[in-house]
């Protein structure tokens, strides 16, 4: 895994690093915020059907 970090790091740029490791877990937050978001919304839609079946 090291050996493609600096393989990466040697044909594109340390910019493309430094980017990768400021992006990458701003991306991991926004992503996950948002399955939460969508899962409780899908959760709160399908639960009442759920219920009357049982």
């Amino acid at each position: 895994m090291i050996g493609l970090g600096v393989l990466v790091a040697l044909l594109m740029g340390w910019q493309f690093i430094a980017a990768e490791l400021d992006g990458g877990p701003i991306v991991i937050v926004l992503l996950t915020g948002l399955f939460r978001v969508f899962r409780r919304e899908l959760q709160l839609r399908v639960a009442p059907r759920g219920a009357r079946r049982s």
